[in-house]
């Protein structure tokens, strides 16, 4: 992961769209311009959620190439409201064993799954500590 990502990240769990996509599309640097010109075409018609909508339609076709990262898929369903696609993602990145499974008792992106029973039990299972409710 790059910089661009990780501020990308930052950004979005701010509410800060228009500089969370511009770091996302920066750290993509070198990567397929096709893709990269189709997220950018999708904010720029939608906004947010047309980005969302591009993000996971990318992310469906590389999954059907070649392995995907689960958790990344996770993540795309449930930037695209999606909580039981992105609980049945979460699921497999358990099970293959996902380096980042220990994040997820953290990582705000899944702020929205906290009260859900079966994240509650994925943390349980992962073997994470409960996070302090706020």
């Amino acid at each position: 992961m790059t910089a661009d990502y990780w501020l990308a990240i930052a950004y979005e769990t701010q509410g800060l769209y228009d500089l969370s996509v511009d770091a996302h599309l920066k750290s993509r640097a070198g990567m397929n311009i096709e893709i990269t010109a189709m997220l950018k075409d999708a904010y720029a018609k939608d906004g947010w959620r047309g980005f969302c909508r591009e993000r996971l339609a990318q992310a469906k076709k590389r999954a059907k190439l070649s392995h995907f990262e689960p958790y990344y898929m996770a993540l795309d369903y449930l930037r695209n409201s999606d909580k039981e696609q992105a609980l049945q993602w979460l699921e497999k990145a358990y099970e293959s064993r996902s380096s980042w499974i220990p994040t997820i008792a953290y990582d705000p992106l899944l702020d929205s799954l906290r009260s859900d029973s079966r994240f509650q039990d994925l943390i349980r299972r992962a073997g994470l500590p409960q996070p302090n409710p706020s």
